[in-house]
């Protein structure tokens, strides 16, 4: 819930914002505190046995292609990867010197991408560069082609407009 209105319009309010931090920080504490070996649910087995893997792939692999073929032509976007026909993305991995900025306009355009690999001050060098630049946009099986040519051209058009 916190998380739906942070993502929506959360970003505008300081209080949503802090709840949702608050809430995902205890979390992603709790999170890495506690490696038990729980055995499966049974929703997430049925889930599991009706899912499509192949078609879940293929997909992945077409939302990856398209982004990949739009944001390849931006000259200061540097795409991480260029996709290994043999894996399926779980996301397409973007650095951009404007990280925070494009991450911001993008979740005021309903686009919720993540930004991994926060490191502190205390880390330099190229993992410190990596974790400041780097962004990874969705491009899993719950979308489309039309989905990810809006990201597409939402992405375009912060670089056109805002650099």
């Amino acid at each position: 819930q916190w998380k739906r209105q942070y993502v929506t319009n959360g970003y505008k309010n300081k209080e949503n914002k802090r709840i949702f931090l608050d809430y995902y920080s205890k979390a992603m504490k709790d999170l890495f505190e506690d490696y038990t070996i729980r055995p499966i649910t049974e929703i997430s087995k049925r889930y599991l046995e009706q899912c499509d893997f192949i078609q879940i792939a293929k997909q992945r692999a077409k939302n990856y292609d398209i982004l990949y073929s739009r944001l390849s032509t931006i000259p200061c976007l540097n795409l991480l990867v260029e996709r290994n026909k043999n894996y399926v993305p779980l996301g397409m991995v973007i650095l951009s010197d404007n990280r925070d900025k494009l991450l911001m306009y993008l979740i005021q355009n309903g686009i919720y991408c993540n930004v991994h690999w926060r490191l502190g001050e205390e880390v330099s060098g190229y993992c410190r560069e990596l974790s400041r630049r780097a962004i990874t946009i969705p491009c899993d099986q719950r979308y489309n082609a039309k989905e990810m040519n809006y990201i597409a051209d939402k992405i375009e058009e912060w670089f056109n407009v805002y650099l």
